[in-house]
């Protein structure tokens, strides 16, 4: 159950709902100032680029030196630890230089199956279990998702979207539409899990005048405000540069377009790796913990011999002998398992009105979770009859002929929703990357006289 009635009728008295608890809470962060200044420099503390190198040493030592290096203060919450046969001696290996402190410091507890989060300008060291319920009380100004949409948006291509309520629907029906589509979206593509109709403890709902109020860890706060922040940037007609994060990550993939000579034979893994990094200017990370369920480690040999080829092909093409993958987040090459990336998906947003043109007819739908496979208008076809049946067919499209087992309705984790003309995608980045090139070919396709071909990856 939401912390308030999502399109209450009575809007005006919603607020006299909130738990007595939220309302403490709330209270207690907006009157703080001060304290929220100081957790904001702590995390401002934590986005400098360190050498974060470390062998066989105790956790405790790993975070005293880190907090003498940023000028930070780690809590450890031991009791929490316990409860998970770990301690503050519990050894860290890790190795990576030049990098945000604050990615390298989830990385490393990762290992250990451990998060971190600021409060009180403490950077608390707990387990995800314990982080669960840490969650702060955060507001957010949405009235301008309030204005009455063209189209009517679909939910993941299985229910053919919400109706617009035709002719005699007040206009605060339709603004109380959008918002209720708004708070339906988000825990949709931002850690579904962490939600209470999940099973998890974090909960969403409205006041009135476009006003969300979003009870969450930290960590999904910040989810939260970048998919807001790029749905707004689309909605101004400012192109896909919000799905990009202020770090290197363009300038990474880049390298990783260089031709080089791959020559390896029985070369463990992490060798491998050293020397592409070295040739490339780049860094890897391996999540040994992932590598580990499967059986193997970064001394793994490989062998594979190709001359002239894209470093990002060769990567793939080797990593995919091994049963591994590798993608590039956050200025980092990551390798790891399909079922570990699963867990590093990330948010894209994508305008598409010039491909969700409706003729006004009800849009196609699914039946339960099977897909129909193949284009809409038959195999040949690349033109544009997904318009004519809405987002729902366009959605399908991108389902069927884009890694298909890593959608949710076959059992993966990937998610795509339509939220009146933008599609909101969460997927690991590859994945992302073939869906921005499909959407890309499909305008192309439309443009051209004689149609296109569209080559993915």
């Amino acid at each position: 159950m939401p912390l308030f009635p999502v399109g209450a009728n009575e809007p005006s008295n919603s607020e006299d709902r909130l738990d007595s608890v939220v309302r403490k809470q709330f209270s207690r962060q907006q009157g703080t100032n001060l304290q929220l200044a100081q957790i904001s420099t702590t995390e401002k503390k934590l986005k400098r680029r360190i050498d974060l190198i470390f062998f066989d040493t105790a956790l405790s030592e790993v975070l005293d030196s880190l907090g003498t290096k940023l000028d930070v203060q780690f809590y450890i919450d031991k009791r929490a630890l316990t409860e998970v046969g770990l301690d503050s001696n519990t050894t860290i290996n890790f190795n990576l230089r030049n990098v945000k402190a604050e990615l390298a410091l989830g990385l490393m507890l990762k290992q250990r199956q451990l998060v971190w989060f600021v409060r009180n300008n403490l950077v608390h060291v707990t387990t995800p279990e314990f982080a669960a319920y840490e969650l702060e009380i955060r507001i957010y100004r949405c009235h301008d998702f309030l204005e009455i949409p063209s189209h009517p948006p679909g939910r993941r291509g299985m229910d053919g979207g919400i109706s617009d309520g035709g002719a005699g629907t007040s206009e605060f029906r339709n603004r109380q539409k959008t918002l209720s589509d708004l708070v339906e979206l988000i825990p949709s593509v931002i850690d579904p899990t962490s939600w209470e109709d999940l099973g998890g403890t974090g909960s969403i709902g409205t006041l009135p005048d476009g006003i969300l109020v979003i009870a969450q860890t930290r960590s999904v706060h910040a989810e939260v405000q970048h998919l807001l922040q790029a749905m707004r940037m689309q909605r101004k007609g400012i192109p896909n540069a919000a799905n990009k994060p202020a770090d290197l990550i363009s300038t990474t993939e880049q390298k990783l377009e260089q031709q080089i000579d791959a020559f390896f034979m029985d070369v463990p893994l992490k060798d491998l790796l050293e020397s592409l990094g070295t040739k490339l200017d780049v860094q890897f990370y391996v999540d040994e913990r992932a590598l580990n369920s499967i059986g193997i480690d970064s001394n793994t040999p490989v062998n594979f011999s190709l001359r002239k080829v894209k470093a990002e092909l060769a990567l793939r093409m080797i990593m995919n002998e091994i049963g591994l993958v590798s993608f590039v987040q956050q200025d980092l090459v990551h390798v790891t398992t399909p079922e570990a990336a699963e867990n590093l998906q990330v948010l894209g947003v994508y305008s598409c009105p010039d491909l969700l043109e409706t003729t006004g007819r009800p849009p196609h739908h699914n039946h339960g979770n099977r897909i129909q496979r193949g284009f809409p208008g038959g195999r040949g076809d690349t033109t544009a009859p997904y318009r004519d049946q809405g987002p729902d067919s366009l959605i399908e499209v991108i389902q069927t002929k884009i890694s298909q087992d890593s959608w949710e309705q076959v059992g993966g984790a990937g998610v795509i929703v339509n939220y009146y003309e933008i599609l909101v995608v969460s997927q690991i980045p590859p994945v992302h990357r073939e869906v921005e090139e499909m959407l890309n070919g499909l305008r192309t396709a439309n443009k051209s006289k004689s149609g296109a071909i569209i080559r993915l990856r």
